[in-house]
């Protein structure tokens, strides 16, 4: 109803009245008057423009990335400004003034609307309640702040306002094109709205009439009118979909002598189950105008409005979560990084003590490079001797850059772990992090995923290009920095300073923190940056000393001497033949815990070495004097020694009962007791080496002693255990190979099951070459359980693999003839399957990581008649294709027919391939699986087509006409 309504004595000229009514928007008592006003203004103290506030949807406050949107509208007469002030004062503007400087409404946008409703001024029109609700509709899409979005929606509504969003909800779930606007409806706060009408708005129809023009509007507004009465019977049938409140009058308004309730109690209620109630002690005018913030009525208001943000938020949150959660998932597959990504950074936080490393951030280089100053180098090289508490530096470093909330990468080489020794997993691995917290960076990369960018997982210069390079790079995002550890243990480092340190623009806000030890190789390609590229810390002894005093003084209270004075003697003695080791450290205070008395004590400090090495030989000399486990303590060295990863203990169990044929109750304990001082299990229950310098001794070639490992006797070893799992009872394939039949995945398999898939071809690689029995059961395998290994490959969504067992393959099919026939069955059968595994990757890998268990009973028939995987024998019917008319693998993967020209050029792009034809048409393909991308038309016989690498440019060229494409626009040219 009106808005600020009062009435006023007139008199028209050409009637004999000599008085009526009539409603201005002004004061609230009656007053006489010889002339009428066409429209009475709230004057603004601050501002020439309209007082009633601009037309349309107006943004009140502006936020990046809101939760929740607001849309204040006004009812009869009313405006987008005037309706909520209670004077012409901004301060007295809630809706801009008063709640976004509220805590609570932090994430909310708001916005307030005003429609042509003034019916004091103007021409006689037809516009409704209808026809609003439509211009509404109309100006929410079209809103650059409010309908590029997709944040939920809450209305408040005064009076007529109220009828006009309700009709506006009605057209949108109406009408399919503001269907998702309809889904954004989330709650309609009704401020004394006249759902059954009012009486009031028949008076004013009358004045109307006498006085001025009709208005369809205020017809609609009559109680009981037919508008209303269609309105409410639609509006039943979409609420139960939002939430609604009622605000409802209990003051009458005062008019001049009169005061009387503009929308009284029964029609400002739905009276719906779902709907929430609420009176408020005010008249129809005061209900949204407050005199302060400390208002009782404003209160009630304001806090009803908190609890729907509350309730939005919490779901917002949740669903935003969720969709982060689902899109970090498809990154992770994407970029194939694994899933255990914060393992190892969990297992060096855990190592580390309280108090140590803290020495590195008074360094004033850690400090500049830190501070991003101008005048150092991005790169920072930390380098120390072996065992000095690098990786503890790494995580320490890690930890301190998340306390002060910097967005912070890294990636922690193993040489131990094939995973993480090469170059090629750093950028994948520092690229998905990037993604996790920076939302542009996210974006980027989910766009490359959606335009099927592709790239080799172990080609380091495509990953850095079409990521870094053609991706995050392109992207403002903030400052960041990466800490990489143990450079030394990548097995392909160079390639780091070639791609990016000697490369890196310094216009990056990137700062890369890298430590190794201080090799030769190393020292030499840092050097060739030069000064303004890099610059270095050494870890020094007198660095690292405070730290081992630290770990020493905790385990020196359970050394058995006679006083303080003789512990801290101990502690002393300790402290100066660690010369700055921890490895050294830790190694002597567990050798000490075993002790018994002073005299012990000094004799295991007597006689530990102060090097690694003689250090590992007088383990392995005391492992040599015990009487029993050597055999088991052989095993457990050799497999954590040379596995292409650590295993856990389930998966080493299961190896072990194959390699030695005995279980073990407790294998944890076992590695302790045995192996305690070479080898370790993480809090993760990985089996893994103490230190890489203990790797590197026991794998020596000149080290004398039983446990010194031969390198191909033990992948010869691992190589006979994996294929023993592979080619027994556990990986036959099915009885049946009928679609919809029980697969393989479905039976109960062991923990070393993973392992034994993945890795037995490089062990294989590296095996003896005369050993027979290896040579029978390779053959074994390709002839009886490869399609069971196949599918379960497939089911990791993942087909490298399949090209990766293939090249071992073929190099163990290589060694294999130069110390064997080739002749030999089970030579040929190796080499057929080094090319069948590549072509099933190639051609059929849609169809295998949709279903794996299609290796069965649908990729057979599809192979050529005279290839290994054909030949392979399977139980039941398999399909018969009929027409293949090839008996062995051809190199073409997929053919094109045009049948509306002829190809007259084609070219291959980084991830396109385009073929121009001599009708003027350039039809372009994905280059990996040969799937149309789009076409294009040059307008004449194309002669010659030519990318720019790096870029989606593409020139095409025919006899008049030279065009430039940007291939990933529509039809950009």
């Amino acid at each position: 109803m009106p808005d600020n309504i009062s009435i006023r004595s007139f008199r028209r000229k050409d009637t004999g009245l000599s008085s009526a009514t009539t409603l201005s928007p002004r004061h609230g008592s009656f007053t006489s008057s010889a002339s009428i006003s066409s429209k009475a203004h709230d004057v603004t103290e601050d501002s020439k423009s309209d007082p009633k506030g601009p037309l349309g949807l107006n943004l009140l406050n502006s936020l990046s990335e809101p939760l929740i949107d607001f849309v204040f509208v006004h009812g009869l007469g009313g405006g987008s400004r005037k309706t909520w002030s209670k004077t012409s004062s901004i301060t007295h503007y809630w809706p801009q003034e008063w709640l976004p400087k509220d805590p609570v409404f932090g994430d909310v946008k708001t916005h307030s609307y005003r429609y042509n409703s003034d019916w004091a001024k103007g021409k006689d029109n037809c516009l409704n309640i209808h026809h609003f609700g439509k211009s509404l509709l109309g100006e929410m899409c079209t809103s650059p702040s409010l309908g590029s979005t997709n944040t939920p929606i809450v209305f408040i509504w005064h009076s007529m306002g109220g009828l006009v969003i309700k009709k506006a909800y009605i057209l949108a779930r109406q009408d399919a094109t503001y269907h998702s606007l309809a889904k954004r409806f989330h709650t309609i706060y009704f401020l004394a709205t006249p759902h059954r009408g009012s009486d009031s708005a028949t008076l004013l129809k009358n004045i109307l009439q006498i006085a001025y023009s009709s208005r369809a509007y205020i017809t609609d507004l009559e109680r009981s009118s037919g508008a209303i009465q269609s309105i409410n019977d639609e509006f039943r049938n979409y609420s139960a979909d939002i939430e609604l409140w009622s605000f409802y009058e209990t003051q009458k308004l005062d008019i001049g002598i009169f005061s009387t309730f503009i929308v009284d109690p029964d029609s400002a209620i739905l009276g719906y189950r779902e709907e929430k109630q609420m009176p408020m002690n005010a008249d129809h005018r005061a209900i949204c105008k407050f005199e302060a913030s400390t208002d009782p009525n404003y209160i009630i208001l304001r806090n009803a409005l908190a609890s729907t943000v509350q309730s939005i938020s919490r779901l917002a949150l949740k669903s935003k979560e969720k969709l982060r959660v689902s899109q970090i998932k498809d990154l992770e597959k994407y970029l194939g990084v694994s899933e255990t990504l914060e393992d190892d950074l969990i297992t060096v936080e855990d190592t580390r003590k309280s108090g140590t490393c803290e020495w590195f951030s008074s360094k004033q280089s850690y400090l500049k490079w830190k501070d991003f100053s101008l005048d150092v180098p991005g790169v920072l090289w930390v380098n120390g001797n072996p065992a000095t508490g690098k990786s503890i530096l790494a995580g320490y470093t890690i930890d301190q850059l998340r306390n002060i909330n910097a967005s912070c990468s890294y990636f922690l080489f193993k040489y131990g772990d094939k995973s993480k020794s090469r170059l090629s997993a750093c950028p994948r691995s520092l690229a998905f992090q990037m993604a996790c917290t920076k939302v542009e960076v996210r974006e980027i990369l989910l766009e490359m995923q959606k335009d099927d960018i592709t790239f080799d997982n172990d080609n380091e210069r495509t990953i850095w290009r079409k990521l870094f390079l053609s991706g995050i790079f392109q992207t403002n995002f903030s400052t960041h920095y990466w800490v990489v550890d143990a450079l030394d243990e990548c097995v392909d480092f160079a390639s780091l300073f070639d791609l990016v340190l000697t490369k890196l623009d310094v216009s990056i806000p990137l700062r890369i923190l890298i430590i190794s030890r201080e090799t030769f190789e190393l020292k030499k390609y840092f050097s060739s940056l030069g000064p303004h590229r890099f610059q270095s810390q050494r870890i020094s002894t007198a660095d690292t000393l405070p730290d081992i005093k630290l770990l020493v003084d905790v385990r020196a209270n359970s050394f058995i001497v006679k006083n303080d004075g003789d512990r801290v003697a101990l502690v002393e003695k300790i402290l100066k033949k660690s010369q700055g080791s921890f490895l050294w450290t830790v190694l002597v205070l567990n050798e000490l815990s075993n002790t018994h008395g002073k005299e012990e004590i000094n004799q295991v400090l007597d006689e530990v070495p102060h090097d690694m090495e003689p250090l590992y030989q007088r383990t392995l000399d005391l492992m040599s004097q015990a009487t029993r486990g050597k055999k088991l303590a052989k095993a457990i060295l050799m497999w954590a020694a040379c596995a292409t990863r650590p295993l856990s203990t389930e998966e080493l169990d299961g190896a072990l009962r194959l390699d030695i044929e005995d279980g073990f109750v407790e294998l944890k304990e076992s590695i302790v007791a045995l192996c305690g001082q070479l080898v370790t299990v993480d809090i993760f229950g990985k089996v893994q080496m103490i230190h890489e310098t203990a790797r590197d001794f026991l794998l020596n070639d000149n080290l004398r002693s039983e446990f010194a490992i031969n390198k191909m006797e033990a992948h010869t070893h691992i190589a006979r255990i994996c294929l023993k799992y592979l080619t027994g009872e556990e990986m036959k394939p099915p009885r049946t190979s009928r679609r919809g039949s029980a697969s393989s995945t479905t039976r109960k398999r062991g923990e070393f099951l993973q392992y034994a898939c993945a890795a037995f071809s490089y062990h294989l690689a590296k095996a003896d070459p005369l050993a027979n029995d290896i040579l029978v059961l390779v053959d074994k395998l390709l002839k009886s359980n490869i399609l069971s290994w196949i599918e379960i490959i497939a089911q990791t969504k993942n087909l490298i693999p399949l090209i990766r067992t293939a090249k071992n393959l073929r190099t163990y099919f290589n060694s294999c003839t130069a110390q064997r026939s080739p002749l030999g069955g089970e030579i040929q059968t190796i080499k057929g399957w080094t090319t069948d595994l590549i072509r099933i990757a190639a051609k059929f890998a849609d169809a295998l990581i949709t279903l794996p268990s299609a290796v069965y009973w649908l990729i057979l028939p599809f192979c050529p008649t005279e290839s290994m995987v054909y030949k392979t024998a399977t139980l039941g019917r398999r399909l018969s294709v009929v027409g293949l008319s090839n008996s062995h693998w051809d190199d073409r993967l997929s053919c094109i027919d045009f049948h509306q020209g002829q190809t007259s050029a084609v070219c291959h792009g980084d991830e396109l391939l385009a073929v121009g034809l001599t009708t003027g048409t350039v039809a372009l393909y994905h280059a990996i699986s040969c799937q149309e991308y789009k076409t294009l038309s040059h307008g004449e016989a194309v002669r010659l087509l030519q990318f720019k690498s790096r870029t989606d440019l593409m020139v095409s060229c025919g006899m008049k006409t030279i065009r430039i494409w940007d291939v990933r626009r529509p039809n950009h040219s």
